[in-house]
C-alpha cells in the first residue's frame, strides 16, 4: 500500500505541483523607527583577520544608520570589551563631537564668541 501511495503521488500532477509549506507563516510588517539625529542608531561588523600591521589585526567596522557615515578601527584580536568601549568613545564619539562643535563655530556668523556650550540645548 505505502508503494501504491508513493507511485500515485510521483505520478500526480497537481501532488507535484502543489507542496505543503514547512515554514512559519509571516507576521505583520514593523515600520523602522525614523532617526532624528546622527549617530543614534549603529551597525557594527569585524572585519579580518588581515597580516599584523601597527599592533592590530582586525578591522572594527561602525556605520551609522541614518548618514551611512563609516568609522574603521583597527584593534586586535585579544581586544576586550573595556578596550572595545575606550576605542568607540575615542574613534567614534570624540570624532563625532569634533565634528558637531566645528559646524556650530562655523555655521554662526558671530565667529568671535564662543557657541559650544549652546551646543545640543535647544
Amino acid at each position: 500500500m505505502v508503494k501504491d501511495t508513493e507511485k500515485f503521488i510521483s505520478l500526480c500532477e497537481i501532488c507535484q505541483t502543489t507542496k505543503w509549506t514547512s515554514q512559519w507563516m509571516p507576521g505583520l510588517l514593523h515600520q523602522l523607527p525614523i532617526l532624528d539625529a546622527p549617530w543614534t542608531s549603529i551597525v557594527m561588523d569585524f572585519i579580518g583577520p588581515f597580516p599584523k600591521s601597527l599592533n592590530s589585526n582586525y578591522l572594527w567596522v561602525i556605520v551609522c544608520h541614518l548618514t551611512s557615515q563609516v568609522h574603521l578601527v583597527p584593534i586586535k584580536t585579544t581586544t576586550n570589551a573595556l578596550e572595545f568601549a575606550y576605542e568607540f568613545l575615542r574613534n567614534v564619539v570624540h570624532f563625532q563631537s569634533q565634528l558637531s562643535q566645528t559646524e556650530t563655530q562655523s555655521s554662526h556668523p558671530n565667529s568671535g564668541l564662543n557657541y559650544i556650550t549652546y551646543l545640543g540645548s535647544d
